[in-house]
């Protein structure tokens, strides 16, 4: 029998007081915008992250985003796919900062 080990993840600060979230550039806006189904166009998908560069709050929603990796859609200006390539990454720092330490 296999046993599949889950991390349980501390809470993120900003799950205390979710507010944060209604000062986003995107608050209002239609969420149909940054929950894309499958197949839809580049040109959508940029049109979100154009509403996320210009965003007072984008590196709170990435890094939220980034702890949550559950998360669907576009946050701080990512795709999810974008976000695993920067989890990735930072594993690969991570690992590499523990063993020179070792």
């Amino acid at each position: 029998m296999n046993i599949t080990q889950f991390k349980i993840r501390e809470p993120h600060p900003y799950d205390q007081d979710p507010t944060w979230q209604k000062q986003g550039a995107c608050h209002g806006q239609p969420t149909t915008l940054w929950f894309p189904k499958r197949g839809t166009s580049r040109k959508k998908i940029q049109e979100a992250k154009t509403f996320c560069n210009n965003c007072p709050i984008q590196t709170k929603c990435l890094e939220y985003a980034l702890h949550h990796h559950d998360l669907h859609g576009i946050w701080g200006g990512h795709t999810e796919q974008e976000r695993q390539r920067i989890r990735t990454k930072q594993n690969k720092n991570q690992t590499w900062k523990l063993r020179k330490l070792n």
